[in-house]
Formats: C-alpha cells, sequence, structure tokens
C-alpha cells in the first residue's frame, strides 16, 4: 500500500489514503457500537483547590483560566486499576497562549500521578495524558493551569474517561479499511506495531452530530519504552486527518477529538515510525439538547455565484418564530477553488455582524474545493484546524462566537455574506440555514418554580424608559450615562431608554466604572429568586478590558458573578479592500438563578473597566427585574356578607405589599 504524507500543519496531517482494493463499498465496512459515553458539564468556579474542585464524570468540561494566576480543579471517582485518558483542547481560546498542563492528582489532591505539558495537538502546546494508572479506588483530581502563571485561557476543553478491566486485543491484517478491526464495543483496544511504518484501522458507527473522543497511549506499560505514533480519523473523501505531536514528554500520547456531520461508518488510523505497543481508547459525547424548541430554517435566496472578482454576495433568510434563542448553529454548503480567498459575516435581524471564519481552508487552488460544514459552538474543533471543510462540525473561528446571538429574538431577516478577497477564483454559494433553538417570550415571573403555599412576585421591575430606575454610576473614568445610545454598533436600547457607558462614544482609556441598582430586600421571599436583565456590548479582548453584571449583599460580603466577558475583541478585518467589522452581541436576554440571596438585601452592579489603549462601543443595560416566590401567609383573605348579594372577598395586604394581579 502507497501513501502520500501531505505536509504538516504545525502537528496536524491530512493523510491520503491509496487502497489497493479500490473504492470500498459501505457494505464493506463494519463496525461495533461504542458504551463509553460522555456528558456535557460546565466548570463552576471557585475551583482552585481539590476541596472546590468542580465534580465531573467521563465527558467533556468547558472551563476558563481567567483572570491571571488562575487554575482549576476537577473531581472525579475512580476504582482501583482503572485506567485514565484527558486531553485539552485550547485552540479556540481567545487570549494570546494555548499552553496549558494537565494534572492527575491521587486522593489526597497532592499525590501527583502524572502531568502533561504539550502531547496535545489543538493546540500544539495543548496537554494529553493517556492510559495513567489509579491505583486505589477514591476521588481523584485533574488540574488545568497555564504553563505561564500568568497566562490565561479563554475557553478551554477538558476531555476525560476511564477504562475498566481489559482492552479488547488488535487482529492483523488491519491496514486498510476494508479489513478495519470493528472498535470494541468498550472503545477501547491493545494493539501492536510490528514493524516500523505499521499501520492499523479500527471502525466505528457513529450519529450525526456525536463528538469522538480518541487518545492514543504509546507507552502503556509505563516503562519509559516507547514510539512517537500518529493518530487519524476519517475518511473524508480519500483522507485521514491526523495528528502527530513532537512526542518530547513521556510517556508519549495522542489526543483527537472531533465532531461528526453524518451518521455513518468512521475509521480510526494509528501508526508510527517503529515497531512497538499502544492501546487506543474512545469515547463518544452526543449532541447537546439545547433548551426551548429547535428548528432548522433553510434560505430560499440561493444559489448564489461567487464571483472570481474581490467583493461580496448576500443571501438571505427569513425566521417567522418569535423566539428567544437559546442556542444556534449555521449550516452552510458551498463550492470555491480557492478556499482561503472567503470570510464569512452572520448579521442578525437587529443587525449584529459576527465574522465567523475568515480565510480558513486551503491555500492552494483546486485543492479541498467543496465546503459542506455545521459551525456549532459546541463542536470539538474550531474550523480552520484542518483544510478540509466538507462533512464536519466545527467551531466558529476563535475570533468569535455563535452564543453572541444567544439570547436574542429570533424572529426577522438574517443575511449571510461572503467576502471573496482575492481575484482568479471563483465559486457558488448553494445553501445555508441555521438551526435555532429557542423558547417563546414570557414575563420574567413565569421563569419561578414556586413551591406550594407561595406565588410569583415581582421585586423589582425597571425598562428605563421614563426614569433612571434608581441606578446609580461610580468608578475612574466613569461615563455610565442613562438615555438612547448614539454610537454604533451599539446606537440602540431594548426598549426606549437604557444605560450605555457613554452614550455617543466609546469608553474611556484606563477606566473602572461601576452601575449599582438601588437596594432590594429579599428578606420575606422564600423558594426561589431570580433576576432577568437584557445587555448588549462590544468590548475589546477579555485580558484587556473586563466586564460582568453580579449580585451581591449590600455589604459586598458576599458577590456571585452572573455574567462575565470572556471573548475575543469584537471586531475583524475582512474583504478586498479590507475594513474593519464592528460586532457586537445583543439586545439580549439574561436570567440567573439568585435564590442564595434569599432573605438578604442585595443590589446588582453592572462593571466595565478598560486599559490605556483601544476603546469600543462599551457595555449597555437595560429592562431589569428581580423576581421571587412569596408566601400566600403574606396575603390576608376576608370576606364581608352584603344584604342580598352574598359573601364578597376583601383583600387585605401587609404594609409594603408589591401590587398583585389576583386570577379566578
Amino acid at each position: 500500500m502507497q501513501r502520500r504524507f501531505f505536509t504538516p500543519l504545525f502537528t496536524l496531517v491530512i493523510l491520503i489514503l491509496v487502497s489497493s482494493t479500490g473504492t470500498l463499498p459501505a457494505s464493506a465496512q463494519t463496525s461495533g457500537s461504542l458504551t463509553t459515553i460522555g456528558e456535557r458539564f460546565t466548570e463552576v468556579e471557585p475551583n482552585d483547590s481539590p476541596a472546590q474542585a468542580t465534580p465531573i464524570a467521563p465527558g467533556v468540561v468547558r472551563g476558563s483560566l481567567f483572570p491571571a494566576n488562575d487554575w482549576d480543579y476537577y473531581s472525579f471517582s475512580a476504582t482501583a486499576g482503572d485506567r485514565l485518558y484527558a486531553l485539552t483542547m485550547t485552540s479556540a481560546s481567545a487570549s494570546s497562549s494555548t499552553d496549558s498542563v494537565l494534572e492527575l492528582y491521587g486522593p489526597d489532591g497532592t499525590t501527583l500521578i502524572e502531568h502533561d505539558n504539550d502531547d496535545g495537538s489543538f493546540s500544539s502546546n495543548a496537554s494529553s495524558i493517556a492510559g495513567a494508572v489509579l491505583p486505589t479506588t477514591g476521588t481523584y483530581y485533574l488540574r488545568v493551569r497555564h504553563n505561564q502563571a500568568t497566562g490565561q485561557l479563554f475557553p478551554y476543553d477538558l476531555y476525560m474517561h476511564l477504562q475498566r478491566g481489559t482492552p479488547g486485543v488488535e487482529s492483523e491484517p488491519n491496514d486498510d479499511p476494508s479489513n478495519a478491526n470493528p472498535l470494541p464495543a468498550s472503545g477501547w483496544v491493545a494493539g501492536t506495531f510490528d514493524v516500523a511504518n505499521d499501520v492499523d484501522i479500527y471502525s466505528l458507527e457513529l450519529n450525526a452530530g456525536d463528538t469522538i473522543v480518541l487518545s492514543l497511549d504509546l507507552d502503556p506499560e509505563r516503562d519509559g519504552v516507547e514510539v512517537n505514533g500518529r493518530l487519524g480519523f476519517g475518511l473524508f473523501g480519500s483522507s485521514f486527518l491526523a495528528v502527530n505531536d513532537q512526542g518530547l514528554s513521556t510517556p508519549d500520547s495522542e489526543a483527537f477529538p472531533f465532531t461528526v456531520l453524518n451518521s455513518g461508518t468512521y475509521h480510526i488510523y494509528v501508526d508510527a515510525p517503529a515497531a512497538g505497543t499502544y492501546q487506543l481508547s474512545a469515547m463518544v459525547i452526543p449532541a447537546p439538547t439545547p433548551a426551548g424548541v429547535c428548528t432548522t430554517y433553510t434560505s430560499s435566496d440561493v444559489p448564489l455565484p461567487i464571483p472570481s472578482e474581490p467583493g461580496m454576495i448576500s443571501s438571505t433568510l427569513d425566521v417567522p418564530d418569535n423566539l428567544r434563542i437559546t442556542d444556534v448553529d449555521l449550516l452552510l454548503t458551498l463550492n470555491h477553488t480557492l478556499m482561503s480567498d472567503l470570510d464569512m459575516v452572520l448579521v442578525s435581524p437587529g443587525g449584529n455582524a459576527v465574522s465567523l471564519f475568515n480565510d480558513i481552508g486551503s491555500n492552494t487552488s483546486g485543492v479541498n474545493t467543496e465546503m459542506n460544514i455545521r459551525l456549532d459552538d459546541d463542536a470539538a474543533l474550531p474550523i480552520g484546524t484542518f483544510t478540509v471543510v466538507k462533512d464536519i462540525v466545527y467551531q466558529p473561528e476563535a475570533t468569535a462566537r455563535l452564543e453572541w446571538f444567544e439570547g436574542m429574538q429570533a424572529q426577522g431577516t438574517w443575511t449571510l455574506q461572503l467576502y471573496d478577497d482575492a481575484a482568479g477564483d471563483a465559486g457558488t454559494l448553494l445553501e445555508w440555514g441555521l438551526r435555532i433553538c429557542g423558547e417563546p417570550e414570557q414575563p420574567p415571573v413565569a421563569e419561578l418554580a414556586c413551591p406550594a403555599n407561595t406565588r410569583p412576585a415581582v421585586v423589582y421591575s425597571s425598562t428605563f424608559d421614563d426614569d433612571d430606575g434608581g441606578f446609580t454610576s461610580s468608578g475612574v473614568e466613569n461615563e455610565w450615562e442613562w438615555g438612547l445610545p448614539s454610537a454604533a454598533p451599539l446606537d440602540d436600547c431594548a426598549s426606549g431608554n437604557c444605560w450605555k457607558t457613554d452614550l455617543d462614544n466609546t469608553y474611556n482609556a484606563s477606566s473602572n466604572q461601576d452601575l449599582t441598582s438601588p437596594a432590594l430586600d429579599l428578606s420575606r421571599y422564600v423558594g426561589e429568586a431570580r433576576v432577568v436583565w437584557s445587555q448588549k456590548y462590544q468590548l475589546e479582548r477579555a485580558d484587556f478590558d473586563h466586564a460582568w453584571f453580579e449580585v451581591r449583599t449590600t455589604d459586598a460580603s458576599e458577590v456571585s458573578r452572573l455574567w462575565e466577558w470572556l471573548g475575543p475583541t469584537m471586531t475583524q478585518n475582512i474583504g478586498n479592500p479590507t475594513f474593519t467589522l464592528h460586532e457586537s452581541a445583543g439586545w439580549a436576554r439574561h436570567s440567573a438563578d439568585i435564590s442564595a440571596y434569599l432573605g438578604r438585601t442585595i443590589e446588582l452592579n453592572a462593571h466595565l473597566d478598560s486599559d490605556d489603549a483601544i476603546q469600543f462601543a462599551g457595555y449597555a443595560i437595560d429592562d431589569v427585574s428581580v423576581v421571587a416566590c412569596e408566601p400566600l401567609s403574606d396575603l390576608v383573605i376576608t370576606t364581608q356578607a352584603t344584604p342580598g348579594v352574598g359573601t364578597s372577598p376583601f383583600y387585605n395586604f401587609p404594609a409594603q405589599q408589591h401590587l398583585l394581579e389576583l386570577a379566578f
């Protein structure tokens, strides 16, 4: 069998497989079903010690090392003899460095069992631990930190799973998809590279949207004798996508998470330049199920030619449903003879423009000319990782987030803009659409799940249309202002008037400014409390300028961040001639549980601080409500008999009782 190897992109390789048996029919490909299934988790701060570790199970957790000098602990349960497979994916981080360190600690939280710096490949400074043996039954800890004390990662993904018992055993020959070994149901197999450049191929079935997490242990005996193997996944056309880190640390490993677009049979490829042993482990994480109802809307404004001269084409899509977005994915099919010519922008009905990719794909005319992708923030890898862009689910580039559309109104006309920034190559926009998950508009009190003998109540509410809602501002270079903004892209309010950091310009350099609500008494409420607010923002990268929305007790003894800016700089240089696209997020509705503050007096605080260079449109707040459950005992009902009329109810409210609507 002959293979041609393309020049690697950092540690990433595209392997073109030339099979001696020709094209393989689908009937020749067999696979088993994996039972190693992962879940999705979110980091919970604070988690900078074993005592505060975020509990996880096999799956993926998205976290951030932010601000500087942060590290994150995660805890999981294991049985003596289990083997751990874990990796970080840092390619989507908006920070200036993607260098993680992954450490495995024993049940005492201090005994270091194994660690890794650079065995990962997404990015080349990501981390991978494969096959570490856990000696006793108990709770173990993974710590993620940056390689530099002041370094930051926002975000990173940590994948982990365990294997227990005995792996399956490779069976030769298996050097071609036609004779691939079906991967055992456990996803775990032990193999041998019998000779130099030996190839082993395994097959498995995946569902559309599944994320497969592959981990290759290249020193399963932990005897220091290892081989610098490669790990691939495919096929995409005739290509395996492969990773091959430099193998500088011991024990060596490879790690590869990947999200597939279509259901079907897929293959795993491993090889090495020398003889040796390995253990391969795989976990599947099903596609997430967002809140609300999910609908796919497709544009009828296609196909459209992409001219060979520099320029822009736009296509529209109408969404008829009145929903608040909980999740949005972009579906895109096109062809172009030089994919790296293209920049793509999605514009919401409210005018928010987000550049989801810029000059990705092959730099060689006529190579990888077909694109058929879904862009999804929950995918394993950002677009641009490989030059192949067909039949794959990617995240947007690290410079953008689809989550910037979450909380916004879905209804209206969406626009896809494609910029071709060079002459000489052309193509066609064939299809595009949006999968939008959302929930109907509802008043804030409808979000409460009040216990028996209580009812939803409004503690505080202001649209800021007629007054400032009692909010006050303070700080250095403070520019929080109430009114109607006029500086694009933050040149409107969710309704009427709102609060914004400078209504007609950018926020100031070297600022530290706070917008604070009046004190809100939650002493008589029980069960559940929530704050609901709308916001819009355009900000510089999160390690330069900071913003958050928080709840705190009035003495500031307890503080909880309800939202925090952890994104990239919200501008992109695109097109030809090049221009600066100003991105923005919002107006988006946010909701957070503040039940931990029941019985106390609280205040809400919106914050922005900036460095000494480069300012943007800023941060704006509107439509703030605090709702909670009040006991029915606060409401006294008496009756009075009226001759000839019957009994009439009278409602006697305690002092300071808020207005209620009583429906019969």
